[in-house]
């Protein structure tokens, strides 16, 4: 899959990369952005927009844009994990705190549950 980046350290291809072998010549001299971002083993709609203020606005935390997400996770989670979702884990890298989210159990599965998880902040 593409990155979310506009320069990968690892050589991998960007989703800007990509969406410049399909815009028009008119349209290849803007500096585009991503609302958002997905990692190379994941899916999903990705917001593409060349003005600034959007995406300031819906990406800076404060602004409280909810964003969801559906994720398959490894087991049967169980009540008092989904809870630790829902208050904030401790993130790697010692860069704090997960905010809040709203979790919903949308299925469980053979040894998997899948959840739609929505947050207001990008950690």
């Amino acid at each position: 899959g593409l990155v979310t980046t506009h320069h990968d350290e690892l050589a991998r291809e960007t989703v800007y990369q990509d969406l410049a072998k399909t815009l028009p010549p008119h349209l290849l001299k803007e500096t585009w952005h991503a609302i958002g971002r997905l990692d190379a083993d994941t899916t999903g709609l990705l917001l593409m927009t060349n003005d600034g203020a959007l995406v300031h606005h819906a990406t800076q935390p404060g602004s409280k844009v909810a964003k969801s997400y559906s994720a398959l996770c490894k087991g049967l989670l169980q009540p008092d994990q989904l809870d630790a979702l829902r208050n904030g884990l401790p993130l790697s890298g010692g860069v704090g705190v997960s905010g809040p989210a709203e979790i919903e159990v949308e299925a469980y599965e053979v040894a998997t549950t899948w959840l739609r998880i929505t947050i207001t902040e990008g950690k």
